[in-house]
């Protein structure tokens, strides 16, 4: 859904604040449960990967941009290929 608000955009980048509010929005008629109770994708994010930014960090398809007031998203356009990139630390 992440990449899906991403390519609608002409940029195909988002404040993180505007793609909480268009996730929440659009996956507020799906039935996210936890201990009974309905949550909405927000929650579910924060307590599954420990928030919107650790998810999205974990993917290489977004690219995530420190600003002043917060982070912006962006779809990263890298091809998936067969090498492996090893860095001696």
């Amino acid at each position: 859904m992440i990449d899906t608000i991403l390519k609608e955009r002409k940029d195909q980048k988002i404040h993180i604040d505007e793609l909480h509010f268009l996730l929440n929005n659009r996956t507020k008629n799906t039935n996210i449960m936890n201990n009974k109770k309905k949550k909405n994708i927000h929650s579910f994010m924060k307590v599954v990967y420990g928030g919107l930014i650790q998810f999205l960090d974990d993917y290489d398809e977004f690219m995530l941009k420190k600003v002043n007031d917060g982070y912006i998203v962006e779809l990263n356009n890298i091809e998936s290929n067969d090498w492996i990139i090893v860095r001696n630390v």
